[in-house]
């Protein structure tokens, strides 16, 4: 059951970044890098060994200056998915070139550009992988 008992408290200070994780590690890890870059890496099932791979296509808001680059690999497994090397960088409404794989790895690589001293930030609002 639920005992309702408070185990810990912590100070948050005056502005606290909390509503995320307590320790601000996404705040400093991936919103607020040095190198304005932001990453997103999913694994998807598609639950077919023969897939065929074919386009992907996106839809973004990249504010001048700013980008968002995709790439992408397969596998037979997740576990190979893992331990495959090399991602294939992917354009939007293009052929992906990959070999066949149940598995597919994306990764979406977000750069801001610094404008008055503030980071103005890409957006990808749907992304859509086709296959046979």
């Amino acid at each position: 059951g639920v005992t309702k008992k408070v185990t810990n408290t912590f100070k948050v200070g005056k502005g606290p970044y909390t509503y995320s994780d307590m320790l601000g590690y996404a705040f400093l890890t991936v919103t607020k890098r040095n190198d304005n870059k932001a990453t997103w890496i999913t694994n998807f099932d598609t639950s077919n060994p023969n897939v065929q791979w074919g386009t992907i296509d996106w839809k973004a808001d990249e504010p001048e200056g700013s980008k968002i680059d995709i790439s992408v690999k397969s596998a037979a497994t997740k576990d190979q998915l893992v331990q495959a090397g090399t991602k294939v960088k992917v354009t939007n409404g293009q052929q992906m070139a990959l070999s066949q794989g149940q598995w597919i790895q994306l990764e979406v690589t977000f750069t801001a550009v610094q404008v008055n001293n503030r980071n103005i930030s890409p957006s990808l609002q749907d992304i859509t992988i086709y296959w046979k």
